[in-house]
């Protein structure tokens, strides 16, 4: 088998990739709650990788509303994927 796992290995991730999956959608679902100007902050951040510093200049707004909005952004994403679904009775 390749990468020397098992069939049992093989199992295993599988199963991991399925969780895997189901975060990134949640991650989506909860980007999607935040206001267009958190949204912004978040891609350039964390998606482009860019330093806060950079991600002000791109917006044209103060660092420290970069650092508080990503602040709230990583927060309410997290707050967001870790909500328990609620499904109709």
């Amino acid at each position: 088998m390749a990468c020397g796992g098992s069939a049992a290995g093989a199992g295993a991730y599988d199963a991991g990739h399925g969780n895997d999956r189901r975060r990134i959608a949640a991650a989506i679902a909860a980007t999607g709650l935040l206001r267009r100007s958190e949204r912004e902050v978040l891609v350039l951040c964390v998606w482009e990788g860019l330093e806060y510093a950079e991600a002000a200049e791109c917006l044209g707004i103060p660092l420290g509303t970069v650092v508080f909005t990503q602040a709230i952004t990583a927060r309410a994403t997290v707050d967001g994927m870790t909500q328990t679904p609620t499904h109709p009775a």
